[in-house]
């Protein structure tokens, strides 16, 4: 009986530059041919069978399967790609070094474990991180496996992977598709912010301007202020007159120009002792605020008691507060 390659069988051994040899070789055919002879009553009337051999057991191609995870992502966030690959002892399995799945997909980085069956086949599983940068019905195209057995290569490849890619706006539906118009939108709206704050920057600048000048406002200096003290000018004398001097004396030596701390200590000084002698009050070691409170209840004219309060205090600006007064403030 004379029996025969199929045809698949016979082109992948052709592939692999080996040779599938029918049971019983070129000796079995004579004999077949003469049995079939003998059996058969005439030659090459026997009927002849074929044996099949599945391609997997010529090559030996691994099995390789492909599976996303999860199957539906959003857009632009990754998703795993696991690729395994079953495969006899003494094949080597391998990918690519950089899958280009370019301008759908893109791969980030991978990893790769080892394993063995129970049944000796071995086992290699590849996780692909994937990031898919287009929405809708996706597909990852067929990844090449190559594989070596006997020194001789080959390849094989996955089966395309089916990938759902939604939008990133929550339960909005997101698709691909032109989106309905949308309705009309106002481009101005009335705001009450400005209103406010025009009115209201505008009265600030003019209380902080009032504030200013009346704070700038020129005051009867100490020789005014001592003048004032006394009924009339004509009889200014004893300690007005020597009060006087001295301050003109302060003026004259310009202190108040070099040193205005100095120089408004020295005139408080004067003021005290012109005070204290005048009224025979006992204000020789009196601070600023007893002296102001004293002036409250002085018998003296009421504009003369309240510039000397006014100067005391802008006195204490001067030495304490760090006000930059003129040397025509200190003249008055």
């Amino acid at each position: 009986m004379r029996r025969a390659l199929a045809p698949v069988a016979l082109v992948a051994a052709l592939a692999l530059g080996g040779l599938v040899v029918a049971a019983g070789g070129a000796r079995a055919q004579g004999t077949d041919a003469g049995a079939g002879s003998a059996t058969g009553g005439a030659t090459g009337s026997g009927s002849g069978s074929a044996i099949y051999v599945d391609p997997g057991d010529v090559l030996g191609a691994p099995e390789v399967t492909a599976a996303a995870m999860p199957s539906e992502v959003e857009l632009a966030a990754p998703f795993t790609l696991v690729i395994t690959a079953v495969y006899d002892p003494g094949v080597t399995v391998n990918l690519p070094s950089r899958i280009d799945l370019a301008p759908v997909f893109e791969e980030r980085r991978r990893t790769s474990t080892d394993r063995k069956r129970a049944d000796g086949k071995l086992i290699r599983e590849w996780q692909i991180q994937v990031i898919a940068w287009e929405l809708g019905e996706l597909s990852v195209p067929p990844i090449q496996v190559t594989f070596v057995r006997g020194g001789v290569a080959s390849a094989t490849e996955t089966s395309p992977v089916p990938v759902r890619v939604v939008g990133a706006l929550g339960d909005m539906v997101d698709t691909t598709e032109p989106r309905a118009d949308a309705p009309p939108v106002p481009l101005m709206r009335r705001t009450w912010f400005w209103v406010f704050l025009i009115p209201g920057v505008t009265l600030a600048l003019i209380g902080a301007a009032l504030l200013l000048g009346r704070r700038r406002k020129p005051r009867p200096g100490p020789l005014g202020l001592l003048a004032g003290t006394t009924t009339s000018k004509r009889r200014i004398g004893g300690p007005a007159a020597e009060a006087l001097a001295r301050l003109e004396a302060i003026d004259s030596s310009g202190m108040l120009a070099r040193d205005r701390k100095v120089a408004y200590t020295e005139m408080v000084d004067v003021l005290q002792t012109f005070l204290a002698r005048q009224y025979a009050a006992p204000l020789e070691d009196a601070t600023s605020g007893e002296l102001r409170r004293w002036l409250a209840d002085a018998r003296m004219p009421a504009s003369a008691r309240l510039g000397l309060s006014r100067w005391l205090e802008d006195c204490d600006l001067v030495k304490f507060g760090g006000l930059a007064a003129t040397v025509e403030d200190g003249r008055g």
